[in-house]
């Protein structure tokens, strides 16, 4: 029973940190929007 109580917290540990890495901005994407918004600047949208 511990050691399922002890794997259960640790699943749902590394379930809240994939979830707190999804939520925060990667730098990939922050990048990609920063040049979608200069192209759609140039493009007049």
């Amino acid at each position: 029973m511990d050691e399922l109580a002890k794997s259960t917290h640790c699943f749902e540990q590394c379930q809240r940190a994939g979830r707190a890495r999804e939520a925060s901005p990667e730098p990939r994407p922050t990048r990609f929007w920063a040049v979608a918004k200069v192209l759609s600047r140039r493009k007049g949208f």
